[in-house]
C-alpha cells in the first residue's frame, strides 16, 4: 500500500463514501433531506456540501498520520496529532465559512490564510505544525485586536 498504514487506507475509503450522501451529483441524504423539507435538492445538497466541506479533509489527516486512528505511534504522539488537527480543522472551517471563534465574521482577504493555517496544522510533520500554528496565532491575535479597535469606535 505504498508505505500506508493499511487501516488508515481503508477508512479513508469507507469515510469517504459515506460522504456521498451528501456530494453531488447523487447525495442521497441531502435530497431525502430536501424532499422531507419541501426544499430544492439541488440547492439542499449544494449547501449540504459546503457546510460539510471540512470533513473532506479529515480521512486526509490520519492517513498521513494512522496515529489518529490508533495504528501505530505512542499517546504523545497521538495527542499532539490530534490536538493540532482539532485547531486546524477549526481554522479550516473559519477560513472556509468566513467566521472564526471568538472573532466573529472575517473579511475575504483574510480567509485563504486561515484556510492555509488548518491545513499546515493538518499535515503531521512538525515544521508544517509550527508554521501552521504561527500563522494560526498571528491572524487570531490580529482578528481580535481588530474586533476590539472596531467595538471602541
Amino acid at each position: 500500500a505504498a508505505g500506508l498504514n493499511v487501516m488508515a487506507v481503508h477508512l479513508f475509503i469507507i469515510y469517504y463514501e459515506m460522504l456521498t450522501a451528501i456530494t453531488l451529483p447523487v447525495a442521497p441524504g441531502a435530497f431525502v433531506a430536501a424532499a422531507i423539507g419541501g426544499a430544492n435538492p439541488m440547492k439542499t445538497a449544494a449547501a449540504a456540501m459546503r457546510l460539510g466541506i471540512v470533513i473532506y479533509f479529515i480521512p486526509f489527516f490520519f492517513v498521513y498520520e494512522p496515529a489518529l486512528v490508533l495504528q501505530g505511534g505512542s499517546v504523545t504522539t497521538f495527542l499532539q496529532a490530534f490536538s493540532t488537527c482539532i485547531v486546524g480543522i477549526v481554522f479550516l472551517a473559519a477560513g472556509i465559512e468566513g467566521y472564526l471563534l471568538g472573532v466573529g465574521r472575517v473579511r475575504r482577504a483574510v480567509r485563504p490564510f486561515l484556510v492555509i493555517a488548518g491545513i499546515l496544522l493538518g499535515i503531521p510533520e512538525w515544521r508544517a505544525d509550527l508554521i501552521g500554528a504561527g500563522l494560526a496565532l498571528v491572524l487570531y491575535a490580529f482578528l481580535l485586536r481588530k474586533k476590539k479597535a472596531s467595538a471602541l469606535g
